[in-house]
């Protein structure tokens, strides 16, 4: 008698149990439609960058980014980078014009020893492979205030004070100057960290910014 084994796991967002066969990153095929199919993209209007988000934060969105942020399971980050950030990505190559630099809001310090990772460095990384772009990590952030305990009128405020750009390497300067940033967000609500990060590359020379989030809270 032949006898199959069958290793399953549970999906990461919303529970139910899985066969390897069908499993993609822990996440289940009802839940993988589910992202593909909620509403987005979004053009969104930010300062001087073009931002795109490429869906609304809400229902499985929410729930993946939360099992993602949250509850630590990384995995996550592959699917929601592939279905959702790298087809936004090629798209502004093909309409745009090519960009050369990856590049990520940073995270809270807080929030990233919490979670033991930095969700916006984790999707750029990955779409940068997927592209064969260079990533860089240009920004420096404080622990002040988070930005997700503030009013809407107090973030841009608060962003203008806490984040700012590495200058501890010394080649940090060329690498800005002349380069086309494509730069990566998990959420936008106000688009306040998002503005300071990309006035601040315009500032040292960037030729051209735009801005790519996961999920915007509309």
């Amino acid at each position: 008698m032949n006898t199959q084994w069958f290793f399953t796991e549970s999906c990461l967002i919303c529970g139910v149990t899985l066969v390897s066969s069908e499993s993609s990153d822990g996440i289940c095929p009802r839940c993988i439609e589910e992202i593909r199919n909620a509403p987005g993209p979004f053009r969104l209007h930010i300062g001087r960058s073009p931002v795109v988000a490429a869906r609304e934060y809400g229902g499985i969105i929410r729930e993946a980014l939360r099992a993602y942020k949250q509850q630590g399971f990384r995995r996550i980050g592959h699917t929601l980078a592939r279905e959702l950030l790298l087809p936004l990505a090629r798209t502004h190559q093909q309409e745009e014009g090519f960009s050369d630099v990856i590049a990520s809001v940073p995270a809270h310090p807080g929030n990233r020893r919490i979670r033991g990772f930095d969700q916006a460095h984790d999707l750029a990384t990955r779409i940068a492979v997927e592209m064969d772009l260079p990533v860089e990590r240009p920004f420096r952030r404080s622990g002040r205030t988070t930005q997700k305990s503030l009013a809407r009128t107090a973030r841009e405020e608060n962003a203008q004070h806490a984040i700012i750009l590495r200058r501890g390497d010394p080649g940090w300067a060329k690498r800005l100057q002349d380069r086309r940033f494509i730069l990566i967000d998990d959420v936008v609500t106000t688009g306040a960290t998002i503005h300071r990060c990309a006035d601040l590359l315009e500032e040292f020379s960037a030729v051209s910014v735009a801005a790519l989030v996961l999920a915007a809270t509309l």
